[in-house]
């Protein structure tokens, strides 16, 4: 069995944006920036303010703050992409009022809050878990105490830290776990599970918070913005409320309250650091931006990591590549040049075997195929339109008669030096079979009703074992390049004794 791709094109396509609906916990005020004027409320809002929404609606929000408190503040955010926060007092009670620009209106979320916690103590906790996570040199030991530094931070049930993979299915690689929850360590979860729509969404937002999955969304009123006169776009606010489907999946996984913290290298969504409780859980906004400078951090500690690793491995690839290049000037053939000393070729790609087919002649070392099936592979590359370089790491599915050789060659790496005259260097690796631990079957991530419009996510979560056979370990983006490389090399090799 080979991996499918799981990021179902139905999850990814849902509008999460445009659900015009938040979580009961805040409220939410829609202004006409130019004169704070109220053109749309979330409904809670009526039993706030202790008056109808037709009431409240065309009114400002100078109307309802306190006196002492300057209403000028809300316009230095007008222009500015980041969300500015603010402690106001409305209805003789104090909220966070987190405030920013979207389009044509200005967005105010509001959360009940109580005093302003010291900042000091804030800076404490943070330097303790910097202090302890910058003492971690190696991956697994970063994110294993990142994952216990949060669950201290946060006091929730179980922390979980979710990694994507290239097809964006999130395996658990650390786990915090300290009430007897289930364990998710080392399981992996479809990308439909987070689909694109979703993950699109940590991009502008840093954290995605649902104090209690059993709660009753609150509708906006009017339900068309009149300044934009569509659906608000919630995409970066805090309170919007989450899709139903996803609260079901949570009542599968026997989790109230659910947070999720983004880490990002190189700005692209490497993982989530994931939270989940028994019952409800209110962190306060001061708390939820300890998580987000926390994950900051862990990220640029990732990024770090993951650069040297790459340097490291760059290194590597830059020591037999050029020992190929010095072969290359002094041999006075192709083939005694790259085989010679077939050590250097043969690591370069992290290969166990390869050949050069050249003027109908086979240069080989390593396992490789019979010539026959070499012959026929070779008739097949001919035949595709393939790039000069082509790699495959699960040939069986390019190639029905890779299947015979899958052993020895479920990977290919092929770089073209004469396509017509059937001239290539091929490079082989073996069958590394393993298996998955998926949290559930990944078939099974939507269910469709008889309908075809109503539709739910899996209740189970039970192991669900993929035996993975057929492929070989990947090629990574700098071995293509290196591969780039050696082609140049061949090609000025062969001009070069072409001439002489």
């Amino acid at each position: 069995m080979t991996i499918r791709n799981y990021d179902a094109e139905f999850c990814g396509k849902i509008p999460l944006h445009n659900v015009n609906l938040i979580q009961p916990h805040g409220y939410l005020l829609v202004l006409d920036p130019e004169h704070l004027e109220i053109v749309q409320v979330s409904e809670n809002i009526a039993a706030l303010f202790n008056q109808p929404l037709d009431a409240i609606i065309g009114t400002t929000i100078n109307d309802w703050l306190d006196e002492s408190l300057h209403a000028e503040k809300l316009t230095g955010n007008h222009f500015s992409s980041q969300k500015i926060p603010f402690r106001l007092r409305l209805a003789d009670s104090l909220f966070l009022a987190l405030i920013h620009m979207k389009g044509p209106y200005l967005l105010v979320e509001l959360s009940p809050t109580s005093e302003e916690k010291s900042f000091l103590e804030i800076y404490q906790a943070l330097r303790y878990n910097f202090a302890e996570l910058e003492q971690k040199h190696d991956l697994p030991t970063l994110l294993s105490a990142t994952a216990h530094q949060f669950q201290l931070l946060s006091g929730f049930d179980r922390v979980m830290i979710y990694q994507f993979d290239e097809h964006w299915n999130g395996k658990v690689v650390a786990e915090a776990n300290h009430s007897g929850k289930v364990s998710y360590l080392g399981q992996q979860f479809p990308a439909s599970d987070i689909p694109k729509s979703a993950r699109e969404l940590y991009k502008k937002s840093p954290y995605r918070l649902i104090p209690t999955s059993h709660y009753e969304p609150v509708k906006l009123y009017p339900i068309i913005n009149p300044l934009s006169m569509s659906f608000v776009d919630l995409s970066d606010c805090h309170l919007r409320s989450v899709a139903p489907v996803h609260l079901e999946y949570l009542h599968n996984m026997e989790v109230d309250a659910s947070m999720s913290v983004r880490l990002l290298v190189n700005d692209t969504l490497w993982g989530l650091v994931s939270f989940h409780h028994n019952t409800p859980r209110y962190p306060d906004f001061e708390t939820c931006c300890q998580f987000e400078l926390l994950a900051d951090f862990v990220s640029k500690q990732l990024a770090n990591l993951l650069s040297a690793e790459t340097f490291a491995f760059s290194s590597t690839i830059s020591t037999h590549k050029n020992a190929i290049l010095r072969n290359l000037y002094r041999e006075v053939s192709l083939e005694k040049a790259l085989f010679d000393d077939e050590y250097h070729l043969l690591k370069l790609f992290s290969a166990q075997g390869a050949v050069l087919i050249y003027d109908n002649k086979y240069y080989s070392t390593g396992a490789v195929p019979t010539e026959e099936q070499l012959q026929n592979l070779v008739f097949w590359l001919q035949e595709k339109q393939l790039e000069p370089v082509f790699v495959s790491n699960n040939m069986t599915n390019e190639f029905e008669e890779a299947q015979v050789y899958s052993n020895i060659g479920s990977g290919l790496l092929a770089i073209e030096i004469d396509k017509h005259k059937g001239n290539y260097l091929l490079c082989f690796r073996s069958e590394h079979p393993y298996t998955i631990d998926w949290g559930g079957n990944p078939n099974e991530a939507v269910n469709f009703e008889q309908d075809a419009g109503t539709y739910h996510p899996r209740n189970s979560f039970r192991i669900w074992k993929q035996e993975v056979k057929n492929s070989s370990v990947p090629w990574k983006e700098e071995e293509k390049e290196a591969a780039h490389a050696i082609r140049l090399y061949i090609f000025e090799y062969l001009s070069k004794n072409a001439q002489e």
